[in-house]
């Protein structure tokens, strides 16, 4: 994957800026997210799939949440040991997250401004001004930015309910979540939890 570099016209406290967004912690929770066990992890069980369509559906909520939910999940099992900056680089990419959820609702169905959006991003996701504006404008054109959120939170509530009623593990769950594909969440939710009784919880 590519990180955006800076551009010729920035001015020295715009690229400052820029720069600083991408410290190490930071690129490393880019790479848990793009390479691995985000994307890269993605396609490599891609080429198993038997079907065109497997091999092509690509839902946002679904490929964009895992990635995001991996981010969080490598922190919780221990990616990064214990520094603290790992975690603080995994919030704020989660917080991050949760601005564009707000912000891409408000500018298309609230009359929000690009400007207000930007306030946002710096307000409750610490952004510096220079990339807050870019997330906001961002908006503009990518209205269904709230994915990553959406995604993330609906593959937890589906982790916690495939454990409690299937009794099995955390790693049970990935290997059953990525092997279903791209395919809409409601659709893998079916699949995972078909014929599992609410009873079964705790039967291994």
């Amino acid at each position: 994957y590519y990180v955006t570099p800076v551009e010729p016209d920035w001015d020295p406290a715009h690229r400052e800026e820029h720069l600083r967004l991408y410290n190490p912690p930071v690129v490393a929770m880019i790479n848990v997210h793009e390479a691995f066990p985000g994307h890269f992890l993605q396609f490599l069980y891609a080429q198993r799939f038997p079907t065109k369509t497997r091999k092509l559906v690509s839902c946002s909520t679904n490929v964009e949440g895992w990635a995001h939910y991996c981010e969080e999940m490598m922190v919780d099992q221990g990616f990064g040991g214990d520094d603290p900056r790992f975690c603080l680089a995994q919030l704020q990419e989660a917080l991050l997250r949760d601005c564009r959820y707000v912000v891409g609702i408000r500018l298309h169905t609230q009359g929000m401004s690009v400007e207000d959006g930007a306030k946002v991003f710096e307000q409750k996701a610490f952004q510096e001004p220079a990339n807050a504006y870019e997330e906001a404008r961002r908006g503009t054109y990518n209205p269904t930015y709230l994915c990553y959120t959406f995604g993330k939170l609906q593959i937890q509530d589906l982790r916690d309910e495939y454990r409690a009623r299937t009794g099995r593990s955390l790693r049970d769950f990935h290997d059953a979540f990525v092997a279903q594909g791209g395919v809409p969440l409601p659709l893998v939710r079916r699949i995972l939890l078909h014929d599992v009784p609410r009873s079964a919880a705790g039967s291994r």
